[in-house]
């Protein structure tokens, strides 16, 4: 009993109002002027893909969280349909085919309606309700396609985007009616596309590597205010919640979450317990048994980092990080 009480508050102290960190594309901000695409409702429908080069995304993992674009105009947006989706892309120059700039689409902002309040020459913000965990590696492409668009507040003309340089960083769309489920897009343009910023937090966890019986996934420890300090990762079952006063713990208190954070599987869980690099990263491993019955379970997995004197002794903790071991 005292080592799951020990347990529970050692995982306990999720950090309140934890800090994030921006990707800007580009970076440093760059307006060229103003774009009413794809903003723009009299056209009717629209299917619009930024397709964002590996060179311009900072070469970090990140957990992307929220989108947001600099309008020149103050204007209300609304939409009866509206649908974000993101995905890792290798083309070296987007196709004209909107499935093959997303080969492994996520939704990150389901189809519903929206209104969206934006504020001239601020950013502003589209929260996901799926983050995207981007691999710091390959290019992004960020999908954004609506029906039954209208603006309160002014009007098509008026409602501009501000836009990029030509940085070899494409725009792919199309416009008017049908265009939502268009599968083909009506232009591949590397000039004009929006300026945009990606906002994560700053402590993440991101996993890399396949997921099957007998091979290693590696999880991606990033913790930029925390140089140096010690940290401990834990892996569940479950995403809980397990509340602990006021805060919340995303892993659930389960045997396999007790097993981790007290090391008795080390050859199964590597590196869970250790210090960060001065620039704040580290990494740990889970070697998935080879073995058929692992096909189909869940893991959840998320890190702390420690410090006397924080609540609980807790400086930090990362965001969870789930995947299922595949065939």
């Amino acid at each position: 009993m005292m080592k799951t009480v020990l347990s529970i508050a050692l995982l306990a102290g999720l950090a309140l109002g934890a800090a994030a960190g921006d990707i800007f594309v580009p970076n440093p901000p760059n307006s060229a002027g103003c774009n009413n695409y794809p903003f723009n409702p009299s056209y009717g429908d629209w299917r619009y893909q930024l397709v964002i080069p590996a060179s311009m995304m900072g070469g970090n993992p990140a957990l992307i969280t929220l989108v947001s674009f600099q309008p020149c105009k103050t204007v209300t947006f609304k939409a009866t349909k509206f649908e974000m989706t993101m995905s890792h892309i290798t083309l070296s120059k987007p196709s004209q085919t909107y499935a093959a700039n997303l080969p492994n689409p996520l939704v990150v902002m389901p189809a519903g309606p929206i209104t969206w309040v934006r504020t001239a020459s601020t950013w502003c913000t589209l929260t996901l309700t799926t983050p995207f965990q981007y691999n710091g590696v390959d290019s992004l492409t960020i999908e954004v396609r609506y029906q039954g668009g209208s603006l309160q507040g002014g009007t098509s003309s008026t409602d501009n985007q501000t836009n990029t340089p030509s940085l070899n960083y494409y725009r792919v769309f199309s416009k008017g009616s049908g265009s939502y489920a268009s599968p083909t897009a009506q232009s591949v343009d590397p000039r004009g596309a929006l300026m945009v910023r990606l906002t994560y937090p700053d402590v993440t966890i991101v996993g890399s590597g396949s997921p099957r019986p007998g091979a290693t996934v590696t999880l991606a420890l990033s913790s930029p205010a925390d140089g140096g300090l010690p940290y401990q990762v834990g892996t569940s079952l479950g995403t809980g919640p397990t509340p602990i006063g006021k805060r919340t713990l995303h892993l659930s208190l389960d045997d396999l979450l007790l097993v981790t954070v007290q090391g008795y599987l080390p050859m199964i869980f590597k590196r869970y317990v250790g210090y960060l690099t001065a620039s704040g990263t580290g990494s740990a491993d889970i070697a998935i048994p080879n073995d058929p019955v692992m096909v189909g379970v869940r893991l959840h997995s998320a890190f702390l980092t420690l410090k006397a004197g924080e609540p609980y002794n807790i400086k930090s903790i990362s965001n969870t990080y789930s995947f299922t071991i595949q065939t």
